[in-house]
């Protein structure tokens, strides 16, 4: 499948990537490429493949580790990554008017 140019920079800001326009045209074609290796193995015959929810087989036996509260991370640290924030808040585009 072959993904423009156009879309492999709205992916990229929506991943927060910032990519120059060498790097963009790599990530286009290494997007393009992931999904036509979906498209093969959508091709694939699995009717014969019995379902299974975990290589281990019990999935709820890795899910018996002991819960430890650990403290929160500061203000600072939870807004790092934010596009844009405010007074110690997150800026989100309006929705109403």
């Amino acid at each position: 499948m072959n993904i423009s140019t156009k879309t492999a920079r709205k992916i990229a800001r929506l991943a927060r990537v910032s990519l120059d326009d060498a790097a963009l045209e790599g990530f286009r074609e290494d997007l393009s490429g992931i999904l036509d290796w979906m498209r093969a193995l959508e091709e694939v015959d699995t009717d014969a493949v019995e379902p299974f929810s975990h290589k281990g087989g019990d999935l709820l036996s890795c899910a018996r580790e002991e819960d430890v509260a650990l403290s929160p991370p500061s203000p600072d640290a939870l807004l790092a990554n934010a596009p844009e924030s405010r007074d110690g808040c997150f800026v989100v585009p309006r929705i109403l008017e």
